[in-house]
């Protein structure tokens, strides 16, 4: 957990790593539950760079295992507004 900028340090928002954790739980429940092969994913630009950096391997992994096709979308959301959802899965 990392200091919240929203309430001047006086909680905690949820680190980038964990955010992203999150969103490959909820992208394989969502496959799985589903059988939907084709995800569109919301997400701010943080998310997007840590998967596609840090967690490239194990999303390529999911991917493959699922046999998904996922398009990222920016969303308007930025780091500052860290109290709104991070991410957002649609099934197409």
């Amino acid at each position: 957990m990392t200091p919240c900028g929203h309430c001047q340090g006086r909680g905690h928002v949820r680190s980038v790593s964990t955010e992203t954790f999150d969103l490959i739980r909820e992208i394989r429940r969502c496959a799985v539950m589903t059988g939907q092969k084709s995800l569109t994913v919301k997400l701010r630009d943080d998310l997007l760079a840590y998967l596609q950096t840090e967690e490239a391997e194990l999303m390529r992994q999911v991917v493959d295992q699922l046999n998904l096709k996922i398009e990222f979308k920016p969303t308007s959301l930025k780091t500052e507004m860290l109290h709104e959802a991070a991410f957002e899965v649609i099934l197409n």
